[in-house]
């Protein structure tokens, strides 16, 4: 099994010469055969003259027959396919009870055909309904085109749109559709192997190889390489399956090793290694030396399986030990010795990997995250199984043995998962740290190709290209990252402005529809006004939307700007990073961030505040009232300690800005007031901050305290105000699942302070934990206990005497 080549196709002779004869005999009828057919015609009753059962609205056995007719000349191919469609693993029945099967099939099918043959009859009219139902067809289908072209990932859409395609039975309709969709999920095995199944079916074997030379590879699905292999054994069996010719059993065994090489690792593979055996025990030998040679292929194959965490490994493990001790009991002992170990403890670790697999949704479709609870879930699954896999739990003492182990994990993660950064950020780091750089590059070169905007994968690689002084494969990753993102950007704005287009579109089209006249009723006038409401609601709803997605493109391409530029400080110096700096400012979608990031750039490498100062002076002509530039500017000036530049950026920025944005800029200025100014300025700023902001929760003790604490040391708001106290009774109660908590209490409790900020006393042992968690009895609603006397009538009460101690 150390082959690493994919198996050559080959299609035998002696199956194509078969088909060929099945079809010509099926074409041609010996002449007293079809003598003794026009006899029969003749003596059947005409069909008009029977009376009619049929609906006349529902299409006839006859209308269907020329379906029939167009897959006439493919009939005894399908006989031989059908096993393999309706059930993939038919591969796994011996051959020879797979070949007879077969042939039983054959011989019911030509009797049912000589049985069957009816009457010709003339040709049916054209019913009216076909064209109907055609564009009712057609309309559907445009349904699922239009939520397709809106959005890609509509599975829902894709799945009807298949199945619509599979009614029809155009073959070119049903490729169009499966390589639109493998496109955009190539992993998806499922529909792989529908996509094959589909080629099988019409017998376009050219077809069916050159799909399985592309998805093999890149889709380790154990059903996927099940299916690969029934259709290699299918085309290279002989005219009985159990006399299969060297050159065919050569083959097939090859292939048996290249599907074990690439899945046979995987837990799900248990059935392809025992119908490998059984295929190596099948096998026909001569001599002595064949049989030597068959025996020793038998025993690697067992001796390998046992030590995997397959499914049926412990089945396996009883057939190894039956088998040595059949041959002989003396070398049988040997043999189970040596691998008695691996397989207790593949058999251990199989159950502690089924605590991940067994949750985990391998049939799922790869979509985006949208970060659900169930993806979540899945995800971490994903992880955890991964972690495991890096645990080494079958002890392997190959550390190559180890890495193909969890690079096998890691490519099944991302048949579900490839569209998650995260997983192939890992996979390119654990390649890392092995020391192993090109195949990280490699890894991340595959996924940046798949998300392209993803800032983790870009800046990832291109710091490792950097690493390795690869500068200008570093360059090229920032420049393509910044294209993608204007791009993505325009694609947006288009977007959204076609979809107002078509409201506005939609809306004058219904106006048009209802012929109005210049004197309306105010009836109507009110329902044209609630519409135009509802139009323009919507197109607020769209723009909204628009500027939230444009937002967030523009604080990617900032930090996708800021790290180009530090990476150009440090590969060719502050001048190539001011000559980005200025391609940066000219971009679309510039942020503030940008020009912070450049003038502390300057100051700390060039140590010149001059230049840090007019990059500053730069941004406010364009970011003035955004409050977070003039607090990074104002950090830079107070740390410069120019106090006149502080106090006029200060009282600029507060006579301009509106008020609802200058909170955060009162509350720093109230800050270097009270640590750098006089009381005098500290009281004329906190009360015109009151005049300003005019919020009941701003209040004259709040503002105090906010004065007297320094850094974390808050003792006046801990010890004399209970902040501390209230604090600790919220974080419990949050973990209350009550909503109808009690209200927080006034003051802390007088026989227990309030623990500080800095050390938190222990609650006593004999203080009850968390007591608002469980409910209290209502005392005011007990009925005190009265004895009555007991009726005459009662039965009566029979206790037992519990004698005393001796």
């Amino acid at each position: 099994m150390e082959s690493d080549t994919p198996v050559e196709f080959v299609m035998d002779p002696p199956i194509k010469e078969e088909h060929m004869e099945e079809d010509s005999t099926m074409q041609e009828q010996p002449e007293e055969e079809q003598q003794q057919e026009e006899e029969e015609k003749t003596n059947e009753p005409s069909t008009s003259d029977l009376p009619s059962t049929e609906h006349p609205d529902e299409p006839t056995e006859e209308q269907t027959e020329p379906m029939k007719d167009v897959l006439s000349n493919t009939e005894a191919d399908e006989d031989t396919t059908t096993p393999f469609l309706s059930t993939p693993a038919s591969w796994q029945i011996p051959v020879a009870a797979y070949q007879q099967q077969q042939q039983q099939q054959q011989q019911q099918q030509q009797q049912y055909r000589s049985e069957s043959i009816e009457p010709q009859q003339d040709p049916p009219k054209p019913l009216a309904e076909p064209p109907a139902i055609n564009q009712k067809a057609l309309l559907k289908k445009e349904r699922f085109e239009s939520r397709i072209k809106e959005s890609k990932y509509d599975i829902e859409a894709w799945t009807g749109l298949m199945n619509d395609a599979q009614q029809g039975g155009d073959l070119e309709t049903i490729r169009d559709v499966y390589e639109r969709f493998l496109a955009i999920f190539p992993t998806s095995a499922k529909h792989w192997l529908a996509y094959l199944e589909t080629e099988l079916k019409f017998s376009n074997f050219n077809e069916v190889e050159a799909l399985f030379t592309r998805c093999l590879k890149t889709v380790l699905s154990v059903d996927l390489w099940k299916f690969y292999l029934g259709y290699i054994r299918r085309i290279n069996l002989g005219e009985s399956g159990s006399s299969v010719t060297p050159e065919a059993r050569a083959i097939i065994e090859k292939a048996y090793e290249y599907v074990l090489s690439n899945v046979g690792m995987d837990k799900d593979a248990g059935p392809i290694w025992a119908d490998y055996i059984y295929f190596l025990k099948s096998a026909e030998t001569t001599n002595t030396w064949e049989e030597q040679r068959k025996m020793d292929s038998m025993r690697r194959a067992y001796q390998k399986a046992v030590t995997i965490p397959l499914n049926n490994v412990e089945h396996l493990w009883k057939e190894y030990d039956q088998w040595e001790n059949n041959l002989n009991r003396l070398t049988a002992k040997k043999f189970l010795g040596e691998k008695s170990s691996a397989y207790m403890t593949a058999r251990t670790a199989l159950r502690e990997m089924r605590l991940f697999t067994d949750n985990i949704n391998t049939n799922a479709v790869p979509l985006p995250p949208q970060w659900t609870p169930a993806e979540l879930t899945q995800l971490d699954l994903w992880k955890k199984y991964i972690e495991w896999e890096k645990g080494d739990p079958l002890q392997l003492e190959d550390e190559n043995a180890i890495m193909e182990r969890v690079a096998y994990a890691y490519q099944q993660a991302f048949l579900v998962l490839r569209f998650y950064p995260e997983i192939w950020y890992s996979f390119a780091n654990y390649y890392q740290s092995l020391n192993k750089p090109e195949k990280a590059i490699s890894i991340l070169k595959q996924a940046i190709e798949i998300l392209p905007t993803s800032l983790l994968l870009n800046f990832s690689y291109a710091e490792l290209c950097e690493s390795r002084r690869q500068l200008d494969e570093a360059r090229e990753a920032y420049d393509q990252l910044v294209a993608h993102l204007e791009t993505k950007s325009e694609q947006l704005k288009s977007a959204s402005q076609q979809e107002i287009a078509r409201l506005m579109q939609e809306a004058e089209e219904e106006r048009a529809s209802m012929n109005l006249s210049d004197d309306i009723d105010g009836e109507l006038r009110e329902q044209l006004r609630s519409r135009e409401r509802h139009v323009k609601r919507e197109q607020e709803a769209i723009e909204t939307q628009l500027n939230e997605q444009m937002d967030a493109i523009a604080r990617a391409g900032s930090l996708v700007w800021i790290n180009y530029m530090r990476f150009a400080r440090r590969t060719d110096g502050i001048k190539s990073a001011r000559a980005l700096f200025s391609r940066a400012r000219k971009a679309t979608n510039c942020t503030y961030h940008v020009y912070v990031a450049d003038a502390l750039m300057e100051y700390h490498n060039s140590k010149d505040a001059t230049i840090a100062g007019k990059v500053f002076s730069l941004g406010q002509k364009s970011f003035a009232n955004n409050p977070d530039f003039v607090c990074q500017y104002l950090d830079f000036l107070i740390q410069m300690n120019d106090d006149n530049n502080t106090r006029a950026l200060f009282e600029r920025t507060l006579a301009t800005m509106p008020a609802e944005k200058a909170g955060a800029i009162w509350l720093k200025f109230l800050e270097y007031e009270n640590k750098y100014g006089d009381l005098a300025s500290v009281q004329s700023v906190e009360k015109r901050r009151m005049e300003a902001m005019a919020d009941p929760m701003v209040n004259m003790t709040e503002s105090f305290l906010k004065r007297q604490s320094y850094l974390d040391i808050r003792t006046i708001e801990d010890e004399e105000l209970g902040y501390a106290a209230r604090q600790q009774w919220l974080a419990e109660a949050a973990v209350v699942k009550d909503e109808t908590a009690q209200p927080p209490p006034q003051a802390p409790p007088p026989q227990a302070p309030p623990p500080s900020s800095s050390s938190k006393e222990k609650r006593p042992l004999l203080e009850p934990v968390h007591p608002e968690k469980y409910p209290r009895p209502d005392l005011s609603q007990w009925q005190a206990f009265k004895p009555t006397a007991r009726p005459a009538n009662a039965s009566p009460i029979i206790t037992t005497i519990v004698p005393g101690p001796p």
